[in-house]
């Protein structure tokens, strides 16, 4: 299921905090945002947030209420990444209204 604008934008807002707050504290962030350094592909599958710092690594996926299933593979599929490889998390948080990010514990 695609998102309408306003769903996109709660989205963008939420993963613009979130790579924004890794930054402050010292992560070199990679963001699927406008203006950003784009992440890598996991899988043909692209994150919305990598942040990596001295062997730590976060992947983060930002869904909608309306993303949150119809996504699932995706996400799912970061989450098994980053079980696999050692000293990096997955990270999957719900937009909500105004760009507020809820964290999913997945």
């Amino acid at each position: 299921m695609n998102r309408d604008v306003t769903e996109q934008k709660n989205h963008d807002m939420c993963a613009l905090q979130k790579a924004k707050e890794w930054m402050d504290d010292g992560y070199i962030v990679f963001a699927d945002l406008e203006g950003w350094n784009k992440p890598t592909d996991i899988e043909g599958y692209i994150p919305d947030v990598i942040a990596m710092k001295k062997g730590v690594a976060r992947i983060c996926e930002v869904e909608t209420e309306n993303t949150l299933e119809s996504h699932k593979k995706q996400w799912e599929c970061f989450k098994n990444y980053a079980n696999e490889i050692k000293g990096t998390s997955f990270w999957l948080f719900l937009a909500l209204d105004n760009g507020k990010c809820k964290y999913m514990d997945v």
